[in-house]
């Protein structure tokens, strides 16, 4: 190594193989430093519906092993859990992430906080969602965020992205900045998708919805972005908002649908959805967790949501009178329709249909990261077993990604340690001990600082902005009062 550093001093082709040696190296330094030992744990297979004790071997990111002894002599980090439940890292399979809205607008944020996905990223981390599906945001933007997490340039969950599809004027068109890609005819699918396949998406969504006001993409076209996105080995999701759309787009060979219809669901697209092996998103805190809140505001004072999101925003949820229009809205059609659906979720969970955990976040009644906690809780007040929640936000995501995500050797190091039992108490997810993430132990405190130093920022703006255009106009009107009255005084020529 000596020897190395010395020919680093010498200019020259030596000097920069010696470098790259070097490197290569230290970067082997780090990762043999990476073993990680979570002793005394209860583990939590979701895949195989087991718990066992054991102690989990973590070796450069992944579960190297699970053993019933710590080894002597380990080379690594141990961490002795007492007794506490590990389960793989949670994650989020419908996110916006551009942060958290309000029920009503109030100074100083006036109903919205925005994060950006950095800080959602952030967030998600910290609340033991180690990894998200962005289903809708600005793409150039979060496919860039996407590529440096994964490059390690910032610290946070696993970002998977989408490119989005519809139709001119579609959903998803009204929001400002996003600009999804807009195909008419299936003739705009290839030109459409190959540009977007140069970026690597993760997934693509098609915004398939005749029952919105909007107008929707044909048939056709959809039916054209699914055979190219499963032409390039690209997985589809595709928006519907009621069953006769869902059996078109499961017909049509969607890889997965987010959202449900608002009618019972046909016994005969069940067995269409199982037949098919489709992956169904539910999106039921965007739907639903308002009535929760309203019905028991004490749910709003939980210390983890506390932890990630301005109060403001959160207790703005509390009262359902002083709801603006939208959120109004939202809660009287969840009131007339949730019995309806609980029963259509619990439908699919018999059946056996592969559900994922997507919150939809970014709308009203959601909040980046807690509410991936509250999806599972509305899945089990539904009627699925918490090892039917726990899956939809572990293991079947992984499997749908093409990721392994689990506790068993191999799989990657996206951990939760929780205090308590999630299967004897679905809310227990939310009171966690310990995050790992690709194989390290998270700094959950640290991951939050640069979010406290933006939320505070973006309380300040509007209190800061309009004081300080305040002073500027007092000193403009101070100077030209001042101006006229010398002018006035001012001895004639």
């Amino acid at each position: 190594m000596d020897r190395i550093r010395e020919t680093l001093m010498t200019p020259g082709p030596t000097s920069r193989l010696a470098g790259l040696c070097l490197a290569f190296l230290l970067s082997t330094q780090i990762v043999l430093g990476q073993d990680l030992l979570l002793t005394n744990g209860n583990i939590v297979d979701p895949a195989a519906r087991e718990i066992r004790s054991g102690t989990i071997w973590i070796r450069n990111g992944k579960i190297q092993e699970i053993l019933d002894h710590v080894p002597p002599d380990f080379p690594g980090e141990a961490v002795d859990l007492a007794n506490k439940w590990v389960i793989p890292g949670l994650n989020d399979m419908h996110v916006h992430s551009h942060g958290n809205l309000g029920a009503r607008r109030q100074f100083p944020l006036f109903g919205i906080e925005l994060l950006w996905p950095k800080n959602v990223a952030r967030i998600m981390l910290y609340t033991g969602v180690t990894g998200f599906l962005d289903l809708l945001f600005a793409e150039d933007w979060i496919f860039e965020v996407r590529n440096e997490q994964r490059a390690g340039e910032f610290p946070g969950a696993d970002i998977y992205a989408a490119g989005v599809f519809t139709a001119p004027d579609g959903h998803g068109t009204q929001y400002v900045g996003v600009a999804p890609r807009i195909v008419r005819t299936p003739k705009d699918v290839k030109r459409e998708f190959d540009a977007l396949v140069r970026k690597e998406p993760d997934v693509i969504k098609i915004i398939f919805d005749r029952a919105s006001r909007r107008p929707s993409i044909s048939y056709e076209t959809m039916r054209a972005l699914i055979q190219a996105a499963r032409k390039s080995d690209i997985r589809s999701v595709t928006h519907i908002k009621n069953w006769e759309d869902a059996r078109e787009v499961v017909l049509a060979g969607t890889d997965a649908f987010t959202h449900l219809g608002q009618t019972d669901l046909p016994d005969e697209l069940v067995s269409l959805i199982h037949e098919r092996e489709t992956y169904v998103i539910p999106t039921l805190a965007a739907g639903f967790d308002i009535l929760r809140f309203v019905s028991d505001p004490q749910q709003l004072h939980s210390p983890l949501l506390a932890k990630v999101s301005a109060a403001q925003i959160i207790h703005s949820y509390g009262q359902a009178n002083a709801f603006d229009g939208n959120v109004k809205w939202r809660f009287e059609r969840a009131k007339k329709i949730k019995d309806r659906v609980y029963r259509s979720i619990k439908k699919m969970a018999d059946a056996e249909i592969k559900l994922m955990a997507g919150t939809d976040s970014g709308n009203p009644g959601t909040f980046q990261g807690f509410s991936l906690h509250r999806e599972l809780e509305i899945m089990v007040d539904a009627g699925l077993s918490p090892w039917q929640a726990l899956s939809a936000a572990t293991t079947i995501p992984g499997e749908f990604l093409g990721r392994p995500f689990g506790v068993r050797p191999g799989d990657i190091a996206n951990l939760v340690v929780l205090n308590g039992s999630p299967i004897e108490d679905i809310r227990n997810t939310q009171d966690i001990a310990i995050v790992v993430h690709h194989g390290k132990v998270v700094d959950r405190e640290q991951l939050l600082k640069p979010v406290h130093r933006w939320r505070l920022l973006m309380m300040a703006i509007p209190v800061v902005v309009p004081a300080s255009l305040l002073l500027a106009l007092f000193f403009l009107f101070r100077f030209l009062y001042r101006r006229v009255r010398k002018r006035r005084h001012a001895p004639a020529a």
